[in-house]
């Protein structure tokens, strides 16, 4: 008798004090009134008195075997209560359904807000009817969904509960043990609640079999599965993703024996949320795993962006696919093309080919046409390339998900973000498609370095900056090719290929020119100046000029009487702070009109010639 005591005081003094503890996180978590908390550790006759008589009620209710109140006597207590922020309890009580609940009569609803507490109706053995639950509005978001659990009440037909009022949208329920129970949580019904994980597996459960609808997100994690198909009767994936929080709806990775998915029967893939996207990772597979066309259709039916997608095409299919080489030699009725898409100067006479086109599995590319329109493809509606990790949701799904990435599409954006250790998830990535804006972050570097490979890779891309906030590297002396300090011409070695400093050619250097016969790159300016030189053939080989001395021009010819032509000066690219300028004098050295605007063009400079510029040519040169 003291044994049975003690435990009975025991498990009364753990209730208390987690009712307490919930009670103190409830009140500090909606800042609650102090006229509208209620209480009590439980709801009998001698505490009803204390109920507030708020609309909106601070609170854990719990109704338990101590209930001896009716359902119409709990109505009348609760007539003003609208909002319910904390826990609902209902454990073995003789209610016979939850009509005490009052709903807003504008909105024909009940709202609970259970972040702090939870929703558990269990061994009830009189209740029959709990639709009042249909009428619940549940304030919640997809990563905050309280606890709710309706289980063991004997003569409760919950069958429909799961799939009316607001409780559909609730993906953790579980309504086990009653009279008929909806969905299950274990693998062992059609409807699948909490999603399904599978992680450090072999074998899946045959009752997967049976399963035609999950809700909740997907992770299969660490397995030997090759595929899916044991799912063979699922045709429903739910997902609840609202936009706000790093969330990967579909997470299959580090299944290295996973060759195919093998998803035949899938039909629908939703977001209960308004959220315009549902995120999936396809990663750390087997080599071999390959998307079939059909898989791919879907996905882009319903909008899945992929943070890896380390796939390739499959060759089986049953849809019928045209393989792109040229338009010319594609079929004519084409619906969906396999292959990169180019269309080129000439091709115009075989845009009807495209007329039908929906998907493209691959890329498209136009360019070098006359065409005025795209209306060729009107009909193109999708285009799936398995290539790269989409960027524009790095901030919300986090860094981790692109440590495998070499492929970065949508470009590279942090601004205003405080960048920690995680920014080395980034280090595989080899390709950036899209446009670079780094700004306002932490980043240590902020007296910016470029390295020469970097310079030369701006200058291979004739990248102009509007602001270059910048210095040179220093240049390690193994870097190929040859690369040489400039000081002046005379002290300079011969066969240098790149020249770091500002090149300046004065009177009397003529007879040192030809030590530049190998310089392609000059990162500094070039200024040719009070020389008697007739023609450039020496720097013929010169292609890129990279300036960061906003003081001085990039290019500077001036003062060199017997100068005849620049024509050998075949420079492709400049870069410098600001916009790129060329100062040229000399009397003819262009020929025309066009040669100086071929030389502005191809040197990306801003051509002044003889104080004008080259449409003035022919007045300046008088």
């Amino acid at each position: 008798m003291l044994a049975l005591s003690l435990s009975l005081f025991l498990l009364f003094s753990c209730s208390q004090s987690d009712f307490m503890s919930d009670l103190r996180k409830t009140i500090k978590f909606y800042r609650c009134a102090p006229e509208c908390i209620f209480k009590h550790a439980e709801i009998t006759s001698k505490t009803i008195g204390f109920f507030p008589g708020c609309e909106e009620i601070c609170g854990i209710l719990n109704f338990n075997s101590n209930l001896d109140l009716s359902e119409e006597q709990l109505k009348v207590a609760f007539k003003k209560m609208h909002v319910l922020n904390g826990g609902v309890r209902i454990e073995n009580t003789k209610l016979k359904n939850l009509d005490f609940f009052t709903v807003n009569e504008e909105q024909q609803m009940f709202g609970l807000d259970c972040y702090t507490g939870k929703l558990l109706i269990r061994n009830n053995s009189l209740l029959t009817d709990v639709r009042m639950l249909w009428k619940f509005f549940y304030f919640q978001s997809s990563s905050a969904e309280c606890e709710m659990r309706i289980e063991d009440n004997e003569k409760l037909d919950a069958s429909l509960l799961c799939d009316y009022g607001f409780l559909w949208t609730i993906f953790g329920i579980r309504v086990n043990g009653n009279l008929r129970d909806c969905g299950c949580t274990e693998h062992s019904c059609q409807v699948l609640f909490g999603g399904l994980t599978l992680l450090n597996t072999t074998a899946p459960s045959p009752s997967l079999s049976t399963i035609t609808e999950t809700r909740g997100d997907i992770l299969i994690q660490d397995t030997n599965l090759h595929n899916l198909s044991f799912m063979e009767s699922w045709e429903i994936l739910k997902i609840s993703d609202d936009g706000y929080t790093n969330h990967i709806a579909i997470n299959i990775r580090n299944n290295y024996e996973m060759t195919r998915l093998g998803i035949l029967s899938l039909k629908t893939i939703s977001n209960i949320w308004e959220s315009d996207y549902i995120y999936g990772n396809l990663e750390n597979l087997n080599p071999d795993f390959c998307l079939t066309f059909e898989e791919v259709v879907l996905f882009l039916k319903f909008k899945l962006f992929f943070v890896n997608l380390q796939a390739t095409f499959c060759n089986y299919t049953t849809t019928k696919l045209c393989h792109f080489e040229t338009m010319e030699n594609l079929s004519q009725n084409c619906i969906h093309i396999v292959g990169n898409v180019i269309i080129k100067g000439g091709d115009e006479e075989y845009l009807f080919k495209l007329r039908k086109v929906t998907h493209i599995f691959g890329t498209l590319i136009i360019k070098e046409t006359n065409l005025k329109n795209l209306n060729f493809l009107s009909e193109l509606s999708y285009m799936a390339d398995l290539q790269g990790c989409p960027s524009f949701k790095m901030n919300a799904l986090g860094l981790q998900f692109y440590n495998t990435c070499t492929i970065l599409t949508g470009g590279l954006r942090l601004v205003n973000t405080s960048v920690s250790t995680e920014i080395d998830n980034l280090s595989n990535v080899k390709t950036i498609i899209g446009g670079i804006d780094i700004s306002y972050t932490n980043l240590e570097n902020l007296d910016f370095l470029r390295s020469v490979k970097e310079m030369i890779a701006f200058l291979n891309s004739f990248v102009i900056f509007r602001y270059l906030d910048a210095k040179l590297c220093d240049i390690s002396q193994s870097d190929t090719p040859k690369t040489c300090q400039f000081h002046e011409l005379s002290s300079l070695e011969s066969e240098c290929v790149y020249i770091i400093g500002d090149l300046l050619i004065d009177s009397g250097d003529e007879e040192y020119v030809e030590k530049l016969k190998n310089v392609t790159y000059i990162f500094g300016s070039l200024t040719i100046q009070n020389s008697d030189l007739v023609d450039f053939k020496v720097l013929g080989k010169l292609r890129k000029i990279a300036n960061l001395n906003d003081q001085i021009p990039v290019i500077q010819i001036i003062n060199n009487e017997k100068l005849k032509t620049i024509e050998h000066l075949k420079i492709k690219g400049t870069i410098s702070k600001g916009f790129p300028t060329a100062i040229i004098e000399g009397h003819n050295v262009f020929k025309s009109t066009k040669e100086c605007m071929l030389f502005q063009y191809n040197s990306r400079t801003n051509v002044t010639y003889n104080g004008g510029n080259c449409i003035n040519r022919q007045a300046n040169n008088s």
